[in-house]
């Protein structure tokens, strides 16, 4: 598991901290530097919740944070450290060049402030390409866009292992020197200026999180870059081949309940757990053949009948899980049974009949070999599994 450590206070490096950590690297911190274990607590749990709001698939199982006494027992062993020096430009200097002989030589030291000219700072060290500026936009855990500056003493490899470091970590990095991306930094004005014109808290992250979620449907700005980082981490099978095990119930969704999900009862909308049964279904028909290129030639499947029990509350930040066991697939008919979890607690079920169609003349049609073929093969598997309860169920039955 990558290393990290973060130096300095306040909320910039705290939020560094909890970023890193949510992202599954572990991070040390120097203790006296630090919140204590309960304002930590409360604020990765905070962010936790806000982050994996911006994602819709599974994220990282979250790293390890233990607070240091020392700055050569942060740093050792680090492959990245976050500074956020003091804003006096002696004593920035001095902690840079005490960082850089106390962490591996590998690492990179980046500068998490802009009160400073990276190249000051890169002079206070023997290996000046070690040190490299990423500065981003208050609150760290949420917003992507983080701003990375150079100096000729940046070796370009450096700058392109602090770019692909950062984009590991959830963030959108814009090299200011190569490819300064306008629509990525006007989009991060813009929410910079929401962000500090309201008090931290859960309402800028709601706040926040909607905006960002907003601009990740319209795929634009920083939104493209949410979604190109889904794309990159859905660890949820797309082909029969990627199934480990077809005898069982297939994972079909997996995700943590974003903050824009939840209504006046303070859990999931109902809306949403149709939502979320709708996005299984749809991964289950792209594992049978019916993909985008399938549906753009003609031939779709189209909902007929759903039922859905809701059998635990599901909070924001819950990591739920879908599994999806096929009950038949021949002829026109795909009926599919999902089960919705969070860890082993079943919270909903949902039952759908699917039929067929052709898109050209709205019509219940028999599927082509691309799709009755790994159709047939998943509900061949799924036969000698047991009927689930509540499949076949009306409301009012018990």
């Amino acid at each position: 598991m990558p290393r990290a450590a973060t130096i300095g206070s306040g909320s910039a490096a705290s939020g560094w901290a909890a970023r890193i950590q949510l992202m599954g690297w572990d991070v040390a911190v120097l203790a006296e530097e630090g919140p204590t274990s309960a304002q930590w607590g409360d604020l990765l749990a905070r962010a936790g919740r806000a982050l994996s709001s911006l994602s819709d698939v599974e994220q990282p199982r979250p790293g390890h944070r233990s607070p240091q006494q020392d700055l050569a027992a942060t740093v050792a062993g680090a492959d990245w450290v976050t500074v956020c020096p003091p804003s006096d430009l002696p004593a920035a200097r001095d902690l840079i060049a005490r960082i850089a002989v106390r962490c591996p030589p590998t690492a990179i030291i980046a500068i998490a402030s802009a009160d400073h000219d990276i190249a000051a700072l890169q002079s206070a060290t023997a290996a000046p390409g070690q040190v490299i500026g990423a500065v981003g936009c208050a609150p760290i855990y949420l917003m992507p866009l983080v701003a990375v500056t150079q100096s000729p003493a940046n070796p370009a490899s450096v700058v392109a292992d602090a770019i692909e470091t950062l984009g590991s970590l959830g963030m959108a990095p814009v090299d200011q020197v190569a490819s300064p991306d306008t629509a990525l930094i006007e989009t991060q004005r813009a929410l910079c200026m929401v962000a500090d014109n309201m008090p931290e808290g859960d309402a800028r992250d709601r706040l926040l999180v909607t905006l960002l979620r907003g601009l990740k449907t319209c795929n634009h700005g920083v939104g493209g870059v949410l979604t190109a980082l889904d794309l990159a981490r859905d660890r949820v099978p797309r082909t029969i081949a990627n199934v480990d095990d077809l005898a069982r119930p297939v994972t079909t969704y997996a995700r943590a309940v974003p903050l824009d999900w939840t209504d006046y009862n303070g859990h999931m909308t109902e809306a949403r757990y149709l939502h979320a049964f709708g996005e299984a279904t749809d991964r289950m028909m792209i594992l049978v053949g019916c993909t985008p290129g399938y549906v753009a030639a003609g031939h779709s499947f189209f909902t007929a009948e759903t039922h859905i029990r809701h059998l635990g509350e599901v909070v924001e930040g819950t990591c739920i899980r879908i599994d999806t066991q096929v009950l038949s697939g021949q002829g026109k008919k795909m009926h599919l049974f999902h089960r919705m979890w969070a860890g082993d607690r079943l919270l909903a079920t949902g039952e759908h009949m699917l039929i067929h169609v052709s898109l050209t003349t709205r019509s219940a049609c028999a599927p082509g070999e691309a799709v009755a073929i790994p159709l047939a093969r998943i509900a061949a598997a799924h036969a000698g599994l047991p009927m689930p309860d509540g499949a076949g169920r009306a409301v009012g039955r018990k």
